[in-house]
């Protein structure tokens, strides 16, 4: 297994001043995911009840009227009905009454089929609940996404800092065991060399080592960097042997 598919184990955050921050930035970037797949489930719940409520508000007092029509005409022909008995058109009445009374039970079956179907007071307490999610989530979205800016940004700065800060160490060890390395040119060539390509980088070798390669095997893909990890902990391995 090479250095560029094994797995790496995370350093230990107080071996890792950065750790820290970029376990905060993944745990906010899953809860971002988190909060914005519930805020599209309740999204989608919502859409629909809302659509068919409206559609309800609609249609019931339509059904509504439709049944009271019905009824009314019913009423008229079983009095129309009771003022033919014993009378021509008696046959006709009886006909038109049945015909009214087919009516005004197609028109309650109708409204009847509708209250069942649409269950008002829960779909009510439904559509407040989500209405709360949503709110709630939108809130909640809005708070995570900030504090994933701002703690993006103070990786940044920590990541600079903490650059600037070895830096800074470099050049004080370079201004007193400078000569010392210096004399390595003429006594020992071969490590001098080595010592230069390990360490030292123009700004293109330094950009690489920043970003991520594409890699479908390993998600931090990035070889230049572990090349140069492995050399320095090699060469620090064998001057450790020596002492």
């Amino acid at each position: 297994m090479s250095i560029f598919t094994a797995k790496r184990e995370k350093e230990p955050v107080a071996n890792n001043p950065l750790a820290e921050l970029n376990e905060k930035l993944s745990d906010l970037q899953s809860r971002q995911q988190i909060s914005q797949r519930l805020l599209t489930e309740a999204t989608n719940e919502l859409m629909p009840l809302l659509t068919m409520q409206r559609r309800v508000d609609q249609e019931r007092p339509r059904l509504v009227q439709a049944r009271q029509s019905a009824h009314y005409a019913a009423q008229e022909a079983e009095q129309a009905l009771a003022r033919a008995i014993g009378k021509p058109d008696e046959s006709s009445c009886i006909e038109a009454l049945e015909k009214a009374e087919q009516a005004r039970s197609e028109a309650t079956q109708a409204l009847a089929t509708c209250d069942t179907q649409f269950d008002r007071e829960r779909t009510q307490a439904r559509i407040l609940a989500l209405r709360e999610t949503i709110q709630t989530q939108e809130q909640l979205h809005r708070e995570l996404t900030r504090s994933f800016e701002k703690a993006r940004e103070e990786r940044k700065t920590s990541a600079l800092v903490e650059l600037y800060t070895a830096h800074a160490r470099v050049f004080e060890l370079l201004e007193y065991g400078g000569p010392a390395i210096a004399e390595m040119r003429n006594s020992e060539p071969e490590a001098y060399e080595q010592f230069f390509l390990d360490l030292s980088m123009d700004r293109w070798q330094m950009a690489e080592l920043l970003v991520q390669q594409f890699n479908f095997d390993t998600p931090d893909y990035r070889p230049e960097l572990r090349m140069r990890q492995l050399a320095v902990k090699e060469r620090l391995a064998s001057l450790a042997s020596k002492k």
